[in-house]
């Protein structure tokens, strides 16, 4: 049984926290291929998850004025679409999918989203040489590096404002960084971490 599933490890979408045009079928494309790469028979198991994604595009996304939703909605969508997807595949995978994602109690949600769903989120991206924060009122980015994370979190009393953060992750960051990260947030008190993938 799948738990409180993230976003994907690393999926590798169409998004550079705000500053790129994102697509449904671009995430709809990456979420797919990131879950192809846990295959182990590929053939069959690309073809179920062809098969599965149309399902779930349809019952999740179909309908859903994508550009119109925030930066949390739009995680939200996804990372249910996703879910849809990996619950009804064989046990084998949801193994491996389960092994790949060391951190499913983090309690990340993939509830749909409506329009009255709180945005009081905190967007960062993780990089490969450290952390990008980004005020999306001002659209201004903070660069803070790892091992100062824990500090700056307590310095700027973010877990005070912020219940939730959408984190970002770069296809060339670490993702032993990324685990650290996420373990950093979890600590400070954050409730609610959603993981996603960025390619610039």
């Amino acid at each position: 049984m799948i738990k409180a599933i993230p976003l994907m490890l690393l999926i590798l979408f169409l998004l550079g926290c705000s500053e790129q045009y994102v697509t449904a079928e671009g995430m709809i494309s990456t979420q797919k291929a990131m879950l192809k790469a846990l295959c182990e028979d590929e053939k069959s198991c690309h073809q179920d998850i062809d098969h599965l994604g149309k399902s779930c595009q349809k019952n999740i996304i179909d309908g859903v004025v994508f550009e119109e939703l925030n930066d949390m909605q739009q995680m939200q969508t996804i990372g249910e679409f996703g879910a849809c997807i990996v619950r009804q595949m064989d046990q084998g995978f949801q193994k491996r999918f389960d092994e790949a994602i060391p951190v499913t109690e983090t309690g990340v949600e993939t509830t749909r989203p409506s329009s009255s769903t709180n945005n009081n989120g905190l967007l960062v991206r993780l990089m490969k040489d450290g952390i990008r924060f980004t005020d999306k009122s001002t659209q201004r980015n903070t660069d803070v590096p790892i091992k100062d994370l824990r500090d700056y979190i307590q310095n700027e009393k973010l877990a005070e404002k912020h219940w939730l953060v959408l984190l970002i992750v770069d296809k060339d960051a670490d993702t032993g960084d990324m685990v650290v990260t996420m373990d950093i947030f979890k600590s400070a008190g954050i409730e609610k971490i959603h993981v996603a993938g960025g390619n610039r």
